[in-house]
């Protein structure tokens, strides 16, 4: 058992971040201050302790593309993240720490943290701003359309692509609310940003299962009730014209 101080003086070795977790896994807390208690045994994907504030961050970042070494970042990228931030991770990593893997630390006060890698981390909000970590676009849910209506739209306005990526039926639209400046390199040489501007309100064309919830509805919380998608500018096939939805 750590002191509450004991925990906010560690240094975290290379890669690592401490949180503090905000709520209990069995807690839904709305934005409007509503709460409840729930059972979480039934797709506890959606329910799993992803948020928090930062507590201790590591000295530096370490990537290293040699097939491996699993102790390197999975992308070469800056560290973004200060103390006191409010950030969104990838659930497996908390359900894993959760589950015992000693990332899991609790203090004399009873608070819960957990030790994660930096790029499991998808975003923070600092005050009134929203920071996109890693890579990781943040988009709202627009509409979904088929592979023959968005091939016959799309003769009639200008798409532009990133690359020659091919349109598919598992591509959908949304729209652009917070980009993220693209990763240096990724560990899978399968893989690379696309390096031009997408702005604020775009519409983008992305692949239909990267389109992945940041938090589920029951505990959105980076601004409201608003859920939004995460994803990485290598799924984001190209940006389309506001005529598409007409």
């Amino acid at each position: 058992m750590f002191t509450r101080q004991e925990i906010l003086n560690m240094r975290p070795t290379s890669n690592n971040v401490i949180i503090q977790l905000d709520r209990r896994q069995e807690e839904i807390r709305r934005a409007s201050g509503f709460s409840l208690k729930l059972d979480t045994s039934f797709e506890p994907e959606k329910h799993a302790n992803i948020t928090g504030y930062v507590v201790a961050l590591p000295n530096r970042l370490f990537f290293d593309p040699t097939p491996g070494k699993s102790w390197s970042l999975d992308w070469d990228t800056d560290m973004e993240l200060e103390l006191g931030d409010y950030i969104i991770s990838y659930y497996l990593s908390t359900i894993n720490a959760m589950a015992g893997n000693g990332r899991l630390l609790e203090d004399d006060e009873k608070n819960q943290y957990l030790i994660l890698k930096y790029d499991k981390i998808y975003a923070a909000r600092r005050g009134d701003q929203v920071i996109t970590l890693n890579g990781f676009n943040l988009l709202t849910p627009v509409v979904q359309l088929e592979e023959k209506t968005i091939r016959e739209r799309m003769q009639k306005i200008d798409l532009v692509a990133p690359g020659n990526q091919i349109l598919s039926k598992t591509s959908k639209i949304a729209r652009m609310k917070y980009p993220a400046k693209p990763v240096r390199r990724y560990r899978d040489p399968r893989y690379y940003d696309y390096e031009g501007h997408i702005h604020p309100g775009e519409l983008v064309l992305i692949r239909r299962n990267a389109g992945i919830p940041i938090e589920y509805e029951y505990h959105t919380s980076l601004e409201g009730d608003q859920v939004f998608y995460r994803i990485q500018r290598n799924f984001i096939f190209g940006t389309v014209d506001e005529s598409v939805l007409n």
